[in-house]
């Protein structure tokens, strides 16, 4: 009886556990998509400086050679959890004067209440629920 007890108390305990470390998880994740981001940004930013012109192509910008976009941001393991692409604003007077950039999970990540990320030129910060900033 004391054994039957036990296990349901440890039940109840990880019933508990399991779903706030699970958001524990992706929040962490999420904040891997945020630094590749703003990662992004500067390295934009820099190139604009440079160039009078935002680039599409990830060599352009310092990432390493091969890298392409959309590109991969993986977690610890090894493990993409989104997805980071850029893209001119096509309805915008000068396209190449703009850039969106965005982090859209994958994998496990998809879960996330949060959905993509995102920051454009102008450095503001975008996702599906505006909290998740």
């Amino acid at each position: 009886m004391e054994l039957l007890m036990v296990v349901v108390i440890m039940g109840i305990l990880l019933a508990i556990a399991m779903p706030a470390y699970n958001n524990y998880i992706m929040k962490s994740r999420r904040s891997l998509a945020k630094s590749a981001l703003l990662d992004l940004a500067q390295r934009e930013e820099k190139y604009y400086s440079l160039n009078n012109t935002y680039s599409l192509t990830a060599t352009a910008l310092g990432y390493p050679t091969g890298t392409v976009f959309p590109m991969p941001i993986n977690d610890s393991g090894g493990v993409a959890v989104y997805t980071m692409t850029v893209v001119n604003d096509a309805s915008a007077t000068n396209p190449s004067s703009t850039y969106l950039a965005t982090a859209a999970p994958t994998g496990a990540q998809t879960g996330d209440m949060c959905g993509s990320l995102g920051v454009d030129y102008l450095g503001r910060q975008t996702a599906t629920v505006s909290s998740c900033w």
